[in-house]
Formats: C-alpha cells, sequence, structure tokens
C-alpha cells in the first residue's frame, strides 16, 4: 500500500532536513577557512616575496604551496607584461613616502 508507505516515512523529514542544514552550514565554514588561508597566503606573497620563512612553508599542506607558486607565478608573469623591458615590480616600496616632495 503507497500511502501506509508514504505516511509512515513522514516522522524521517525533520531529521534529514536537520540533517542537510547541518552538512550545508559546515560546507560554508570549511569555505570560509579556505578563503580565509588563501587570502592570508597572498598576503604573504606580497609581504614576504615568492619564498616563505620556513616556519610558515611547513604549516602549509602541499596543495597550498601549490596555490602559492602559482599565485606567484602569476603574479611574476603580470609584472613582466607591463613596464619597459624589465618589467615593473610592483612588491617595492609598499609604504608611500612620509615627504610629498620627490627628490
Amino acid at each position: 500500500n503507497a500511502t501506509v508507505a508514504n505516511g509512515s516515512e513522514t516522522f524521517r523529514y525533520p531529521s534529514v532536513q536537520l540533517r542537510h542544514a547541518a552538512l550545508s552550514r559546515n560546507i560554508r565554514c570549511l569555505m570560509a577557512y579556505v578563503y580565509n588561508r588563501m587570502q592570508r597566503l597572498r598576503n604573504m606573497r606580497w609581504e614576504f616575496g615568492g619564498i616563505l620563512p620556513p616556519e610558515i612553508s611547513h604549516n602549509l599542506m602541499p596543495i597550498e604551496t601549490q596555490w602559492f607558486q602559482a599565485y606567484s607565478k602569476s603574479l611574476a608573469t603580470y609584472m613582466k607584461s607591463i613596464g619597459d623591458d624589465y618589467g615593473l615590480n610592483l612588491t617595492m616600496d609598499m609604504i608611500p613616502p612620509k615627504s610629498l616632495y620627490i627628490e
């Protein structure tokens, strides 16, 4: 009997919905964590350059190291493509000068 089978399974819907909501929340939390780590790696590339200090690189997963190397390569390619023959190093002089006059 189809109506009995459908009626007997309705008690499971709330638990299925709760499990789905919990899984969705966990996925969102993990994605936020990964995004935060990628932002930190991007900032470290601008701060330290293309080579990370050993105390930082030892704490990275292999996929994060690969992402950092790919980001460094992309940034280097972009810096070579702008400017004259030698390119333009965007990572130099990150702090603006205190004086308004340039000598």
